[in-house]
């Protein structure tokens, strides 16, 4: 059995095939979540646009419900915030609740990037679009892995009110502790002035009456609007391409190498696909195929 080492293409055209091949991936799931990842060419714009969707989405499981205290609840939307108390109790998809431009790849949730904040629409009637209908007051809430902390029901675009965080602060302080910076913040002019500096994409942190000052709680937005989280999400998968690249560069060698050798030459190509929620490594015209990372679908 005669063994070659093999080559890999260029590190530029590697790294190229891989986001390639992770972008028809991507565009798979969305097209089979029912999204159009047609209106977004730009491979790592897809990939931004993905990361900042999957995040807002959120994942049909039970949870526990912690609900401010102090909350006051309009008599027009009280049987619908106690139906998606208990949708989230209960594990039901309360995706329907979303913005309705959560239905579009491409939208951009400021407020949820700014402070980790979903607002939840109340209605109960679900439209033909899969939505419920909208309300006025909506619910306002941060969804974790296995609990929901609701702030408060409030009037729909009530997106830089920062009495949220005060009430976040006070009943459910952990919840900010990782964003916790010394010092405070100078108050700016203007009637609304985070609502201007959100437009401009420019993240600015928070001081509360507590005197605790605050920045990025939900990862904050780059320069385009489009998440943080998502865009270094990203970054981080690029280096594992070409970690990846120096890591295989010295340790391929093929079996049977004289076969090979006459059909494709000692040019290996290294390809990516999807096993269920797996992301997997695979070498054409050869057999053999390791798990490189995990593959998150978005929730239903």
């Amino acid at each position: 059995m005669t063994k070659i080492k093999a080559e890999l293409r260029p590190e530029k055209e590697f790294i190229e095939q891989l986001r390639s091949d992770f972008d028809s991936i991507l565009r798979e799931e969305l097209r089979y979540k029912g999204y159009n990842p047609d209106v977004i060419t730009d491979i790592a714009d897809l990939a931004i646009a993905y990361g900042s969707l999957k995040a807002r989405r959120v994942e049909s499981k039970p949870r526990t419900v912690h609900v401010n205290p102090d909350i006051l609840i309009n008599t027009s939307v009280e049987y619908g915030f106690e139906n998606l108390v208990k949708k989230f109790e209960n594990g039901e998809n309360v995706n329907p609740h979303l913005s309705r431009l959560s239905s579009n790849i491409g939208s951009k949730d400021l407020l949820f990037y700014d402070w980790g904040i979903n607002h939840f629409h109340l209605g109960i009637s679900v439209e033909p679009d899969g939505f419920v209908s909208r309300t006025g007051p909506v619910a306002f809430a941060i969804v974790k892995e296995n609990d929901v902390y609701i702030i408060t029901v409030a009037q729909h675009g009530t997106w830089t009110d920062k009495s949220m965080l005060e009430i976040v602060e006070t009943n459910w302080p952990d919840l900010l502790a990782g964003n916790l910076v010394n010092g405070a913040f100078e108050p700016i002019e203007g009637t609304d002035p985070l609502k201007a500096l959100r437009k401009a994409h420019i993240n600015m942190g928070i001081t509360l009456s507590s005197g605790h000052s605050y920045i990025a709680i939900g990862g904050g937005y780059s320069s385009n609007g489009v998440s943080s989280l998502a865009v270094i999400e990203y970054n981080r998968l690029i280096h594992r391409f070409k970690n990846l690249y120096k890591y295989l560069t010295n340790n391929i060698t093929i079996c049977n190498g004289d076969e090979y050798l006459a059909k494709n030459g000692n040019i290996v190509n290294v390809r990516l696909k999807r096993v269920r929620d797996e992301i997997k490594i695979y070498f054409e015209e050869l057999q053999g195929e390791f798990g490189f990372l995990n593959f998150y679908p978005l929730a239903n």
